[in-house]
């Protein structure tokens, strides 16, 4: 990013500076798109659509370099870039379901999880057993929660099966199935438990490097990339529809999506594990986007997280 910005900044040329800015956004390098600077006025007075984006950078421009008459003008560009919408009666998430969000605390440190993985999973178990008592009609845990197949380790999925038939279950998981050449293939998921009956919708936007490796790079990927990627994707975006209900899954890096919103879901549910990057900036990055597309979809967004801050954000 900073070679294209020095690429770009090469031209003084303040028109295509200007435009530079406002397609920013669509810039995607290996896949990431996280480069969306109007994202920045999410928790603000001011629009996030590209036409308020526009207004108050053409605004500001004006405010700083010219005279009264023209900073006259910038100060009307603002306010047309201000969201009436903002002014009104905040909006509540009004969901007709009782929903427990868990935010977990479970270290990334791989000797840890794999020592200590029968207290991480009894304790996801004494959560969803701490909801249902306490009359939640669904609880959410985080993304990865149970990170051993649970095929590896039934037990806990029978708990989950028993305690379904009370209060409907979101969980991540890990899940592996074989393909047609008898290969292994791991899919970072998002499982359902109601009434005893199992579904599952599967990450289908990875993350570069983290979760997959860009193919230009994947002979090298054994030799200086071990331990990374290794994830297959999921074919589709799905809904869970819980008691009348429908909430579009997404798994972390999918709710900070441009693709994923494209069908202006009301309700969606994120999973996230931020234990990679805890302490670090990225969970506010990621919240600032979730706020920025939720305003833009008009969407309702619960979040259960593992290391950051669990929250519902509204548009």
């Amino acid at each position: 990013m900073g070679f294209v910005f020095y690429i770009v900044l090469w031209c003084e040329c303040l028109l295509l500076r200007f435009i530079f800015l406002l397609l920013l956004s669509f810039f995607t390098p290996l896949g990431f798109d996280w480069i969306v600077l109007e994202s920045v006025f999410a928790y603000s007075y001011f629009g996030v659509d590209k036409l308020s984006f526009a207004l108050i950078i053409l605004g500001l421009w004006l405010l700083v370099k010219y005279t009264l008459w023209w900073r006259l003008i910038g100060v009307v560009c603002l306010t047309f870039a201000l969201d009436s919408h903002i002014f009104n009666t905040p909006h509540t998430a009004t969901i007709p379901l009782k929903m427990k969000l868990i935010q977990s605390d479970v270290s990334q440190d791989f000797t840890y999880r794999m020592e200590q993985v029968d207290s991480i999973f009894m304790q996801h178990i004494e959560d969803i057993a701490q909801a249902k008592n306490a009359g939640y009609d669904m609880v959410v845990l985080p993304e990865s929660a149970f990170y051993v197949p649970f095929d590896v380790m039934p037990s806990y999925y029978e708990n989950l099966l028993a305690l379904s038939e009370e209060i409907v279950i979101l969980t991540g998981a890990l899940r592996v199935e074989r393909d047609n050449d008898n290969t292994l293939l791991y899919f970072n998921s998002t499982f359902k438990f109601d009434k005893g009956e199992v579904s599952f919708y599967d990450k289908v936007l990875l993350v570069p490097f983290g979760e997959y490796i860009p193919s230009f790079l994947l002979p090298l990927a054994n030799i200086f990339f071990q331990g990374i990627g290794g994830f297959s994707a999921g074919e589709e975006f799905g809904y869970f529809d819980i008691k009348g209900v429908r909430l579009k899954n997404a798994i972390c890096y999918e709710g900070t999506n441009r693709g994923f919103y494209k069908d202006n879901p009301r309700y969606v549910i994120v999973t996230s594990n931020n234990a990679w990057f805890v302490p670090s900036i990225e969970p506010i990055l990621q919240k600032n986007l979730m706020k920025y597309y939720a305003r833009l979809h008009n969407s309702v967004i619960f979040h259960a997280t593992n290391r950051s801050s669990h929250a519902i954000i509204t548009p």
